[in-house]
């Protein structure tokens, strides 16, 4: 692909392609590139030296908790079950699967309708929502149970572990959001599988395993009431409904194992793909570093072909007017065609706008910010 070019005239065009490499803002670890590395036999540790260099391999236990996206009705439900438990401050009780007869199908702590900064704990038998013991609180409380179904909005249930919370989010909150509770090495496990496909090389799957740990344990912070969430926003959690067992595996025979720079946990980002060289990140061990592995066989991602309407550009930046070229005015040095665009120039009938290689990826649907024409 090194005979792609930096400028490109449009004329009458009704579409541009792109040339590209990588997927995604390739600080960090490519996870192609980990598959790469483990095909050719390296080690975890080997695998992590080379995209995360100067950080060490450390042990941290902890305990995270993770705000659930899709429950955002402003209560949390979950399916009845035997062994589950309610806990709110010093308070624990053992919920009962019938209550005076009544088979329980669901348990619920919602706000209460005559002071929403309350809680209720109510159940469901038949068609029926009943409160269980006049029970009202202030604050926050959870379900609990060694595995227990999350109840959600649009019908359908996802499994957790450990404890499924109605967190306030401060005293006069009136909605509960939904945050699951759980060790760091149980909620790798809900990562891991939605991160890189299970049937990858061990290695691979220890690397990332590793990696996805340390972010976790970055993100714990006391200053507000979850410490992740978990959409690609963060990193992808589905919590015990997504796990498999060559993943569980992975994250077995790495527990506890995360990287350490200095007395803080690194920064452990990372993306699909680097196209062969990574990013620069803003950290010292994020350094922009060569790439081979993510040449392996089996990565769609390492070079591609994208072909965008001039409607889509023009849509993106209206100031130009109509488009008639686009230049690369800078790129970051770091491998083929001079790596990653920094900037790119569009050039149109009412004028021209300078965008960064990032928003022109976003903008124009592109795989990452290292293309040519």
């Amino acid at each position: 692909m090194t005979n792609s070019v930096n400028t490109r005239s449009v004329g009458s065009a009704s579409s541009v392609t792109f040339d590209g490499h990588g997927y995604g803002h390739g600080i960090g670890m490519s996870q192609y590139g980990a598959r790469g590395g483990a095909l050719q036999g390296k080690l975890a540790s080997q695998i992590l030296a080379t995209y995360y260099p100067g950080t060490a391999l450390k042990s941290q236990a902890r305990y995270i908790r993770v705000l659930v996206g899709a429950d955002d009705d402003g209560s949390t439900a979950v399916v009845a079950q035997s062994g589950l438990r309610f806990l709110q401050g010093s308070t624990s009780l053992s919920l009962p699967t019938t209550v005076s007869g009544r088979a329980v199908s669901y348990w619920r702590i919602e706000p209460l309708s005559a002071d929403r900064r309350k809680s209720v704990l109510r159940y469901k038998s038949g068609s029926t929502w009943r409160t269980y013991n006049n029970m009202t609180w202030s604050g926050s409380a959870d379900f609990a149970a060694t595995t227990m179904r999350l109840a959600l909005p649009g019908g359908g249930t996802t499994t957790y572990r450990y404890k499924i919370r109605a967190a306030q989010s401060s005293s006069s909150a009136t909605t509960r959001r939904t945050v699951n509770v759980l060790n760091l090495d149980d909620y790798t496990r809900g990562v891991l599988a939605r991160e890189v496909p299970a049937s990858w090389p061990t290695e691979a799957l220890r690397s990332q395993a590793i990696a996805a740990r340390t972010y976790g344990l970055r993100s714990i912070s006391s200053s507000r009431y979850y410490d992740i969430c978990d959409t690609t926003s963060c990193q992808v959690y589905g919590g015990a409904s997504a796990e498999d067992s060559r993943t569980d595996a992975a994250v077995a025979s790495t527990s506890n194992r995360v990287l350490m720079y200095g007395s803080a946990p690194a920064l452990t980002q990372f993306s699909s793909s680097s196209g062969g060289f990574t990013n620069a990140g803003s950290q010292p061990y994020l350094r922009a570093v060569a790439d081979p592995w993510d040449g392996a066989s089996g990565n769609p991602n390492h070079d591609w072909t994208s072909t965008v309407a001039v409607s889509t550009i023009e849509r993106a930046n209206p100031s130009i007017g109509s488009l008639t070229r686009l230049e690369v005015v800078k790129r970051n040095g770091h491998g083929d065609m001079g790596g990653r665009v920094v900037s790119l120039k569009l050039v149109g009938s009412r004028g021209s706008v300078t965008v960064s290689g990032p928003v022109a990826r976003f903008a124009f649907g592109l795989k990452s910010d290292w293309f040519g024409f």
